[in-house]
């Protein structure tokens, strides 16, 4: 499906087979000289949003080596991050001065939401904002890359794992920090931060609950619209929290919803 750009390719014709993704421009879309074109760059890491399943509003993103963000398709949140949204037919490269000129080493999407860490462990988010899940203390879609608020990577160790899960509204991202503490921005209607509450934030908001400050790993999931993770301590237990529904999902013996961290039963370091 090709009907809002998603190939890349500068044309809406659906393909049965692989075409190649090209741009040779040597100027971002604001003019301003750019040292390599996509065609150039070699690429770490690709991505893609999609608003709705199989419905052509897909927009796909790519990470260069040399933290190049470049990214194409369907634009109606201002997912391309080039403050419009006028679909992209082929990749444009997002300026560097969206970043404030920082290196971008990874990127991550929900439907309709972008998310980059530059090298200095700063998220940069654009895109859909309906639930405050671009982390700026507002709920107003952004269309160029704007800095998350709350989150200082100094003070707390830098980032350890970073991660984002959702759909549209339904979205939330975590930060485990270098101390152990995670640090959550978004919907946690079902209790999916593990703070003993259900209360959405619009801004990075630490996690003092415990076990924070001994996790060493994190998993965040999304399923039809429910929502749950798990925390890693350092001796190997695991704590599941969100969503656990009628069949016991989360492994902890609970049944609805888990807003405080409850260890799984039978999982061993």
């Amino acid at each position: 499906e090709n009907g809002n750009y998603g190939l890349g390719n500068s044309e809406t014709t659906d393909r049965q087979y692989t075409v190649r993704v090209t741009a040779n421009d040597t100027t971002d879309w604001q003019g301003n000289n750019i040292t390599k074109t996509f065609n150039q760059t070699k690429i770490v890491k690709i991505g893609m949003s999609d608003m709705h399943k199989n419905s052509g509003t897909s927009s796909m993103w790519a990470l260069g080596d040399d933290g190049s963000v470049w990214v194409w398709g369907y634009n109606g949140y201002g997912e391309c991050g080039d403050g419009r949204t006028q679909n992209k037919t082929a990749p444009y490269r997002i300026p560097s001065k969206y970043f404030d000129n920082e290196k971008i080493i990874d990127i991550g999407s929900t439907s309709n939401s972008s998310y980059a860490r530059t090298a200095s462990d700063h998220i940069y988010a654009w895109g859909n904002n309906g639930i405050g899940q671009l982390g700026d203390g507002t709920t107003t879609d952004k269309y160029r890359p704007i800095k998350m608020t709350g989150w200082d990577p100094v003070a707390n160790n830098g980032i350890a794992v970073f991660m984002c899960e959702g759909n549209g509204d339904d979205t939330w991202v975590v930060i485990l920090d270098g101390n152990g503490y995670t640090h959550w921005c978004g919907e946690n209607n079902y209790g999916n931060f593990g703070n003993g509450t259900t209360t959405n934030t619009t801004t990075f908001t630490q996690n003092e609950t415990s076990p924070n400050g001994d996790i060493v790993d994190i998993w965040i999931q999304y399923y039809n619209g429910y929502k749950s993770g798990y925390f890693r301590v350092k001796d190997g237990t695991t704590y599941g929290f969100g969503h656990a529904g009628t069949y016991y999902a989360l492994g902890t013996g609970n049944t609805g919803n888990v807003t405080t961290p409850a260890v799984v039963q039978k999982v061993t370091n």
